[in-house]
């Protein structure tokens, strides 16, 4: 059973007067509660298999991918634990199945495929289209599961304790980056979001490497004179793109970097020190707190080495 990394209970995707439950899962999948769907396309309360049923019935037209029908038959259960002394089981689908779910329902009333008693399914699939749609959907889901306020904070704390140990406004241009650019970093070095929030100083220390230790002391001159823009979510919920010209193409090479190492850590840092060498004249950060290498990605030997190494500290090298 694949965990919930962030969403709740109370974690409602709002649609007009609709509420739809999603949570983003530890896997980065995102996803929404088929009870709720089924609720939003007008089905009858405890019919879990009559979206299903519809489903089958416009494959009988239409064939429709093994995916979504397996997706239905089959989805993806995750535990809620509503109370301390009770689980419950809560069956979500990922929401690109979601998205495609409607546009069949909808593609099927346009080809005639469905009986009068089943329009209204098509109705409202239809209306829930208008609202949301593909490009949007991660996005919606990402701000109702607090994914984005917990990112925003990871961020604004990197912000402020480097500004704290060096000083320097042009660690405020942190926030004009992608996320997409953090999660290739954490990615590499095997942590997520969540666990940066509440243990952020390992990657603070790597991001200040790789950035302010090695970028072109022009365009750091450049950050330290002007005062990035807010960043702000538009109405086509795409990210503003607020980064300085020379931050951006510094970043993109960076990130090819993480890519043709195949988000190995040595093999990066062995690309990164040939390609952007440090600058001697510039002062790392370190940050007092040991930083706990995380076991989730961790073989079975070095999970076993690690555990010695914890009962036998004076053993570290």
């Amino acid at each position: 059973m694949i965990q919930i990394q962030f969403g709740s209970i109370t974690s409602h995707l709002k649609i007009g007067s609709l509420e739809i439950l999603v949570f983003v899962l530890a896997n980065k999948q995102k996803v929404l509660s088929l009870d709720d769907i089924q609720k939003a396309l007008l089905f009858e309360k405890n019919s879990a298999y009559q979206l299903l049923d519809l489903v089958k019935t416009i494959n009988r037209f239409s064939p429709i991918t093994n995916d979504l029908l397996d997706t239905l038959s089959k989805p993806i259960k995750i535990n809620l634990k509503l109370h301390s002394e009770e689980n419950n089981i809560l069956d979500v689908i990922d929401s690109k199945i979601f998205i495609e779910l409607l546009k069949i329902i909808v593609q099927a009333k346009n080809n005639g495929y469905l009986n009068l008693s089943q329009l209204k399914h098509a109705n409202s699939a239809f209306l829930l289209l208008e609202k949301i749609n593909e490009s949007d959907i991660n996005e919606l889901i990402d701000q109702a599961s607090g994914f984005n306020s917990s990112k925003e904070a990871v961020i604004n704390s990197y912000i402020k304790k480097l500004y704290e140990e060096q000083n320097d406004v042009a660690f405020k241009w942190i926030q004009s980056m992608p996320t997409v650019f953090f999660e290739n970093i954490f990615e590499m070095i095997q942590t997520d979001w969540k666990s940066v929030n509440t243990n952020p100083n390992y990657s603070m220390e790597f991001l200040h490497n790789i950035l302010f230790m090695r970028m072109d002391s022009i365009l750091l001159s450049e950050m330290r004179t002007q005062i990035p823009k807010r960043r702000y979510i538009r109405k086509s919920k795409k990210d503003q793109d607020t980064e300085l010209p020379k931050l951006k193409e510094y970043r993109i090479a960076v990130e090819s970097l993480i890519k043709a190492s195949g988000f190995n850590q040595n093999i990066f840092m062995q690309l990164l020190d040939k390609t952007f060498p440090k600058y001697k004249n510039r002062t790392p950060v370190y940050f007092k707190e040991t930083h706990e290498v995380s076991t989730l990605y961790l073989s079975t030997f070095n999970k076993n080495l690690k555990s010695l190494l914890d009962v036998f500290p004076n053993k570290r090298a």
